[in-house]
């Protein structure tokens, strides 16, 4: 294996901040509907921090390993880190390997439901 996909299979396997809060300030829901992957994700912001965040729903290894990832690597950020990830950031939490062109919608749903609870 290499190390793209040993990223992607383990956060699949074993997600970071999945599930629901009980209390959040933002959330948003998106899905994709070509492939069925479905997010929800839930923000709690505290002095314009992300205190918490959390995610649920279904999808692909790379839909739910790029939100394992992405959450991650946000709790404690200021708002505006979160407003500026791209899709690019995205692809190098999950490893940095290549994408497929049927795939980067499922790489992207997490950054999408992610800025439109910040909106």
């Amino acid at each position: 294996m290499n190390l793209y996909r040993d990223i992607i299979i383990s956060h699949y396997k074993h997600p970071k901040n999945r599930g629901k809060l009980e209390h959040f300030t933002h959330s948003a829901f998106k899905a994709n509907p070509t492939c069925g992957d479905e997010i929800e994700m839930q923000i709690l912001l505290e002095n314009d921090q992300i205190s918490d965040i959390k995610f649920h729903g279904k999808g692909c290894a790379i839909s739910q390993a790029a939100c394992s990832l992405m959450t991650d690597y946000l709790i404690g950020e200021p708002v505006s880190t979160a407003k500026e990830l791209t899709y690019q950031d995205i692809v190098e939490m999950l490893g940095g390997g290549p994408i497929s062109p049927a795939r980067v919608k499922c790489a992207k749903l997490g950054l999408d439901v992610l800025s439109a609870a910040l909106k």
